[in-house]
């Protein structure tokens, strides 16, 4: 996914669980190009470790978890309003998700123009 050079992006990693995708980028990075971000996941033994790895990263100013259903029209009083995310993420979670119409659904009201979701997980032909 491409990174604006001005940063203030908005990263949601739905299915996130333990927040290892964090752990892709560098610290300075992550404080370089992200206001807010995002792990979102339905698990809160998951979200428990995804909180600590924040933690033992410094970014808790940055990054913040969130215990919820993307599926659920209520996801958006708890995630960033809708029309404001440079990215969403899903790695290894789509698969996961029963109502996969109504995730990407809401994941794409949450995108604001010119925004990308990346999905990497297990397909079948």
């Amino acid at each position: 996914f491409p990174l604006k050079k001005d940063g203030k992006m908005v990263w949601i990693d739905i299915g996130g669980g333990t927040a290892r995708n964090l752990e892709f980028l560098p610290v300075e990075v992550i404080r370089k190009y992200f206001k807010e971000i995002v792990i979102c996941d339905i698990s809160a033994s998951l979200l428990e470790m995804a909180q600590k790895r924040i933690n033992a990263m410094g970014i808790q100013d940055i990054a913040r978890v969130v215990e919820h259903d993307v599926t659920a029209s209520s996801m958006f009083d708890v995630l960033p309003a809708a029309g404001s995310v440079d990215m969403i993420t899903m790695s290894y979670s789509f698969s996961m998700i029963p109502d996969q119409k109504a995730a990407i659904a809401n994941a794409t009201k949450l995108l604001k123009k010119g925004g990308h979701i990346g999905i990497a997980d297990f397909f079948q032909k």
